[in-house]
């Protein structure tokens, strides 16, 4: 039997500093519109680009510690915290996660993201599997972008302090776990 044409869909492609390739015109199934939808609501950001320009941050800054097993930047059971000051009016828009050896799994680290001390960005933590589940050296992926872009950009009011924790969720006896693992937070910071 062959596959039903009306199952592929031929979207335009769009390439600009949010997609990072233009290889996402061709998308299998309709249920998979989310990332559609997400680019889409980055369209205010599109018109007004003008204005913005972009701005990452990394957490933990340092990749590697050569004082952990491994040289990893987070041992095992703990968690590294890193606060930032971000323009007002700046917009999160993406995130992406990474790990040096994908023997551990992504899924035993955790990510929480405040704006100033107790408003939360995201309503739960995340698994950083969440964040990303495949592989970071993969931009060809397009089920699974390299950027996951967030359902809806994040506008960053007054206090524009943002709180950043990344928890390395194995266990602390097991210093084969030590790995590093990086998170980069992508923002649209307004000019001047």
């Amino acid at each position: 039997m062959s596959p039903q044409s009306d199952n592929l869909i031929d979207y335009p492609q769009i390439l600009d500093g949010f997609c990072y390739s233009g290889l996402f015109g061709l998308r299998p199934n309709n249920g998979l519109s989310w990332y559609w939808r997400s680019l889409a609501e980055l369209e205010d950001l599109r018109l007004a680009a003008d204005s913005y320009r972009p701005r990452w941050w990394t957490v933990p800054k340092n990749f590697v510690d050569q004082n952990n097993a491994n040289a990893a930047n987070i041992a095992p059971g703990k968690t590294s915290f890193y606060e930032f000051l971000v323009k007002p009016g700046s917009w999160l828009w993406g995130l992406q996660f990474a790990v040096s050896n994908d023997a551990l799994a992504q899924s035993v680290f955790s990510v929480v993201i405040r704006q100033g001390s107790d408003f939360p960005l995201m309503d739960r933590v995340m698994t950083a599997s969440g964040i990303f589940n495949g592989s970071p050296i993969d931009p060809f992926n397009t089920l699974q972008p390299a950027v996951s872009l967030l359902a809806k950009p994040r506008l960053i009011i007054d206090p524009a302090q943002i709180h950043c924790e990344v928890s390395n969720d194995s266990d602390p006896a097991n210093s084969g776990d030590a790995v590093s693992c990086q998170l980069l937070m992508l923002f649209a910071e307004p000019k001047g």
